[in-house]
């Protein structure tokens, strides 16, 4: 806002000059003397407006009633009806002091240059509570709180707008009955043609709900950022829309290892995998998040260690007024989730190879049943008829008392015989059973040792056979010493057995790696066996060579593959007829 005259120079004419009483007289001189009043086009404050305005209706009214009465335009102005023009101008003042009143959000008042209240609207009464009669002519200092007062704020306050023409500030202001409001104050010094400061306009303005509003919206806000910084179990932060870090909390702190100052400003691309990185798999996540509002994963991050660790990502995207922010991102760490569904997976896998090996077991107990009735049929039931037998015939040909003969004596021999097999199959079969339900030690065995043990009681039992044995050094293996030394008796055992008619026997017993896996073997140059008959070579009772060959019950091998399957291991065997046979097995390490 400016006012031109017509002629050099400038009167600096202040826009509250309109709202202090008796302005008019200024006007009406100032445009007597040929000065008008141009608005020009800017940005007006909504305290300054009604009073721009009054002043530009002052020198309006003042320059349309001078010429109208024959003032002059350009020179010096004639005064032909002063009387009139005073009138015109009294009611524009008026009519300006109507429309001030009649305003309610805003109090607006004068002060004089000691700061009395000269003037007073509806809307400082409303404000403040005082009416005119009760306010005009007192210090406006009664609207400061105590602590203002304690330092001279109201008087500074008016040093300020004298001195630079305007002050303005949100403060807290006291009403009538005592209660404390927010206000918005502006105080704008008034001054007349000369310069002289002839008061001060002040308006105000009750800001209290916007700051209450305010101060809900700070506290919700410093609420919001202290429960973000409190949380321990998530990293909470944000990043901008470049996918630079910009907050950190204490969570994110403690799940990733870095300090704030450290991380902050960095790109969040640095939680990644090298091969997620290479494969541009942290912008992907943006990208989803942009396009579908947020984005989800469970994978593999990095702290700043350089450890790994198993986490739940959610990336929400952040939009104002269709606008991209940042992003919000909450990552927490599921790696204890995970080892424990992987140890549960683990147990399920044990659990199903359990069953599977119960199942084996069962089928085998199942086929041993089998066995054991044609045992009870054929095996227990021919010893028995044996003896049966030749006891009614001893019966029927020596009841006489006569003396036993040479053919007596072979019969009774016969039934020494049946009995002793009976009770070998008996022994033979508690010693399967007793496999079955004995307790399976898991402790470390050399056997080697056990192989070299049952090769010395082989030899002193049978010291005329020289066979050639060759045992390794060391063998060893997770499992119970007792029942691998059955395995190595029965198996050792038998290459003796198997043996006795060949005429340079060898035996070995040794180890190989294979795909990762131990084998131990035993293998022997003796009668070997005819591979078409080895799916029976591991049953119960059942025999590939005849008992008048080579002796034996038919349990021993049932023996030794009950006792491997249980160590977790398998049994298999390799021969020919005539070439000797090599028996393999194994014993799981986990066993």
């Amino acid at each position: 806002m400016s006012t031109e005259p017509t002629t050099e120079p400038t009167l600096p004419v202040d826009p509250g000059l309109a709202e202090h009483q008796g302005m008019w007289a200024d006007a009406l001189r100032a445009v007597a003397q040929g000065w008008r009043f141009r608005a020009k086009a800017g940005r007006l404050g909504e305290h300054s407006l009604v009073g721009v305005l009054h002043l530009a209706s002052l020198f309006e009214n003042a320059a349309s009633l001078l010429d109208a009465r024959g003032g002059t335009a350009g020179g010096s102005p004639r005064v032909t009806d002063g009387g009139a023009i005073e009138e015109e101008l009294r009611q524009s003042e008026e009519r300006f002091r109507l429309l001030v009143d009649s305003v309610l959000d805003y109090g607006i008042f004068i002060l004089d240059p000691e700061g009395r209240v000269s003037t007073w609207n509806a809307g400082a009464e409303r404000i403040k509570g005082w009416r005119a009669e009760e306010i005009i002519g007192r210090p406006f200092t009664l609207f400061y709180t105590p602590e203002a007062l304690a330092r001279a704020h109201p008087q500074e306050e008016l040093k300020i707008a004298t001195r630079e023409g305007r002050y303005h500030e949100e403060g807290w202001r006291i009403r009538k009955d005592g209660s404390r409001f927010w206000a918005d104050v502006t105080i704008t010094a008034l001054r007349d043609a000369t310069g002289r400061l002839r008061g001060f306009a002040k308006v105000t303005r009750d800001l209290t709900e916007r700051k209450r509003s305010e101060e809900a919206l700070d506290a919700q806000r410093e609420n919001f950022e202290l429960l973000v910084q409190s949380v321990r179990d998530y990293a909470i932060f944000m990043l901008d829309p470049e996918g630079r870090i910009v907050s950190w909390n204490e969570g994110a702190r403690r799940l990733k290892g870095y300090e704030a100052p450290e991380i902050i400003g960095q790109h969040f691309s640095r939680f990644y995998m090298e091969e997620d990185r290479k494969r541009g798999h942290p912008a992907e996540e943006l990208e989803i998040a942009i396009r579908e509002g947020r984005y989800r994963e469970e994978g593999w991050r990095i702290r700043k260690d350089g450890s790994r660790f198993w986490a739940d990502v959610t990336i929400t995207a952040l939009f104002k007024d269709g606008v991209l922010k940042g992003f919000a991102k909450v990552t927490r760490d599921l790696t204890d989730r995970m080892k424990q569904e992987q140890a549960l997976q683990q147990a399920n896998l044990d659990l199903e190879r359990r069953v599977q090996e119960r199942t084996a077991e069962l089928q085998v107990v199942n086929a041993e049943l089998e066995s054991f009735s044609y045992s009870v049929s054929h095996d227990l039931r021919a010893p028995l008829r044996a003896i049966s037998g030749f006891s009614r015939v001893l019966l029927e040909d020596y009841s006489a008392g006569q003396p036993l003969d040479e053919e007596g004596l072979r019969y009774l021999e016969r039934i020494s015989a049946g009995g002793q097999r009976m009770a070998d199959l008996i022994d033979d079969l508690l010693k399967l059973s007793r496999v079955t339900r004995a307790p399976c030690r898991r402790v470390p065995v050399d056997l080697a040792d056990l192989a070299r043990e049952v090769v010395e009681g082989l030899s002193r039992q049978t010291p005329e056979r020289a066979v050639r044995v060759t045992l390794t050094p060391t063998a060893r293996a997770l499992g119970d010493p007792h029942l691998l030394r059955q395995v190595l008796e029965n198996l050792l055992g038998n290459a003796w057995k198997f043996t006795g008619r060949t005429p340079d026997p060898s035996i070995e017993f040794g180890t190989q790696e294979k795909n990762g896996e131990r084998l131990f073997f035993v293998r022997d140059n003796g009668a070997g066996f005819d591979m078409a008959h080895a799916g029976k070579l591991f049953t119960a009772f059942h025999r590939l060579h005849e008992a008048s060959d080579f002796e034996g019950t038919g349990i021993g091998l049932a023996t030794v593959q009950r006792i491997i399957h249980r160590h977790g291991g398998r049994i298999w065997a390799e021969s020919q007829p005539g070439q000797g046979a090599t028996f393999w097995f194994t014993v799981a390490p986990h066993a």
